[in-house]
């Protein structure tokens, strides 16, 4: 029978189904295969949700370039080198505990691998740096400057100065003019304008800028500009606690008091005077959108672990010394808690910014992993022992530097570097103690020497 099998046979014989059972047996196989196609589907449309309503497919634009509002992962103690660290309830922080898969993570965090291996080819010469007042932005400047002197990089240089139409939006024609070839990077103070911006860099530009905590930023920029003076109060005692008791006695929307109220707000390219909740929470996408990383001063060294995963730089780019930092005599701390809500009111979307861009930065150190950028970061610090030692005698006064080159140029006093007989004699030393005029300079130089302006 065709249901047996004989002893001995190599091939084993099937009853042939009837008909009927045949075709109930057919429709039960394609029911599996819808059933398993409509899962499928719904595990598509699961990663494109998002809490925020209206912005569901946002994960995929600008080339995958954002992040979304993710569980932070905050810190808590002081690093010396680098200041306080940010403390849960200084900005009323509520942590949400969703999971997220490393599936999804991947989707929405741009340059960050978690297995340890860097997709690099070849150093990246497409970056924009939105270089952020009074956040640290002259040493990231002077980070990457390095870096596009190494590889010959062509950056958007001001025909004169170091500004790019600052305090208003870039506009190409502030640029020196090219003879040949075209620019690829900008790292200069600008106004964050995205039109203006992508009409001069490539479209594979990765964009980054720098963010600051709200009341050690506005603290930095009120000393450093003397903003004391500029609303009437330089003859107070306290002025900054007479201003923030009733600033709108002393700020005048008419004028461009852009240093007194959401600075970074502004420097990205929004109104900063008035902005409502929803207009916050709408920039606050569209910065997601444009930008790949957003630099957290009081965590630098991690953010430069990221960048150089973005760039493909080695570890040895990494390295600096800290420009344009006030002496101690230009600084105060702010500890009463009183003002320190006061500044995160006044500051309401910078504060806004702040909190939401600190908690993706976490969760890109978390997708890159803890141990390895602890380890990393070590590594970091140890070579910038050694070079410092190497390079450096003092960091001290403006008024005790011998290289007049080196002092960085303020209207308060700042602090700067006299280099050791050897890091004289360094090129790479003399480049990491250099403030901004000099390397506008340099580079202005070079590419009319090469040509290339």
């Amino acid at each position: 029978p065709g249901d047996t099998q004989t002893p001995g046979d190599t091939q084993t014989y099937f009853h042939t189904p009837k008909m009927s059972s045949w075709r109930t047996f057919k429709l039960f196989i394609l029911l599996i295969l819808v059933s398993v196609f409509f899962y499928a589907l719904s595990l598509v449309g699961s990663r494109l949700k998002t809490s925020q309503p209206g912005v569901e497919a946002r994960y995929f634009d600008q080339g995958g370039k954002t992040d979304p509002f993710l569980p932070a992962k905050i810190l808590h103690g002081k690093d010396e080198e680098r200041g306080t660290r940010i403390e849960d309830n200084d900005l009323n922080l509520e942590i949400d505990q969703e999971d997220w898969s490393n599936d999804e993570l991947e989707l929405v965090t741009s340059g960050v691998r978690s297995d340890g291996e860097n997709q690099c080819v070849s150093p990246m010469r497409h970056f924009m740096l939105l270089k952020n007042h009074k956040t640290g932005s002259s040493t990231m400047f002077n980070i990457l400057s390095r870096y596009g002197a190494k590889h010959d990089i062509i950056f958007t240089v001001p025909r004169v100065g170091i500004f790019l139409g600052w305090p208003n939006g870039f506009k190409p024609s502030q640029t020196i003019k090219l003879k040949k070839g075209s620019f690829e990077s900008m790292v200069h103070h600008t106004r964050f304008d995205a039109a203006a911006v992508g009409a001069v860099l490539p479209s594979d530009t990765v964009y980054m800028g720098l963010m600051r905590h709200p009341v050690a930023g506005f603290e930095s920029r009120w000393s450093y500009f003397q903003l004391a003076g500029s609303v009437g109060l330089q003859n107070d005692p306290s002025p900054m606690e007479t201003f923030l008791r009733n600033p709108k006695k002393y700020y005048d929307t008419r004028r461009d008091d852009i240093y007194l109220k959401n600075l970074l707000f502004y420097e990205y390219g929004f109104e900063s005077r008035s902005p409502s909740p929803e207009y916050v929470e709408n920039a606050i996408k569209i910065i997601e959108n444009q930008f790949n990383l957003i630099i957290i001063s009081e965590y630098f060294d991690e953010s430069l672990i990221l960048v150089k995963e973005l760039l493909c730089m080695e570890m040895e780019d990494l390295v600096y010394l800290k420009i344009n930092v006030r002496s101690n005599s230009s600084r105060k701390s702010i500890q009463d808690e009183e003002m320190k809500k006061l500044i995160l009111e006044w500051n309401s979307a910078d504060t806004r910014l702040y909190e939401h861009f600190n908690r993706t930065l976490w969760q890109k150190i978390d997708l890159y992993g803890r141990e390895r950028m602890a380890q990393d970061v070590a590594a970091l610090h140890d070579k910038m022992a050694t070079m410092t030692a190497h390079c450096t005698e003092a960091h001290t006064a403006n008024s005790n530097i011998t290289n007049k080159k080196l002092k960085v140029a303020a209207p308060v006093a700042m602090m700067s570097y006299n280099l050791s007989p050897e890091g004289s004699r360094d090129p790479l030393c003399v480049m990491m103690a250099q403030p901004e005029r000099e390397f506008s300079d340099y580079f202005r130089q070079k590419y009319r020497n090469t040509g290339i302006a």
